[in-house]
């Protein structure tokens, strides 16, 4: 059974995967989740710095607040904690280090809390 698991024509690989919710996403990891790092940081999560999000490469993120404003964002200027399971490989892709996609509504609040200085973005030393 495990032998043919990999070539499985209903696998996410060969266009089965849902990825309405997310977009294409370019970062660089800063820390991984370490217990010992910080309470506050699980181990399934990694400190980014986003390079570009969306298909069009884009360094520039519009949020939206539950106030009805909203503000344009440079998301080079930011790191910020996101949980791994957020982040995926893109479609049909195998690789590991690159073709990543995130999942659109965890990205914005993430950078939102960021933006905000929430205090579980601060670096425990």
């Amino acid at each position: 059974m495990r032998d043919n698991f990999k070539d499985n024509p209903v696998r996410w690989k060969y266009g089965h995967g849902k990825y309405f919710f997310h977009t294409p996403l370019e970062y660089e990891i800063i820390k991984k989740g370490d217990k010992v790092y910080s309470p506050n940081v699980a181990d399934n999560e990694i400190k980014i710095r986003p390079i570009s999000i969306g298909p069009n490469k884009s360094t520039h993120r519009t949020l939206f607040f539950k106030g009805g404003g909203s503000k344009v964002v440079n998301i080079r200027d930011y790191q910020f904690w996101i949980p791994r399971r957020r982040i995926r490989r893109g479609a049909r892709s195998w690789s590991q280090k690159k073709d990543r996609w995130v999942h659109k509504k965890t990205f914005d609040q993430c950078l939102a809390r960021a933006l905000r200085g929430h205090t579980y973005y601060v670096d425990y030393y």
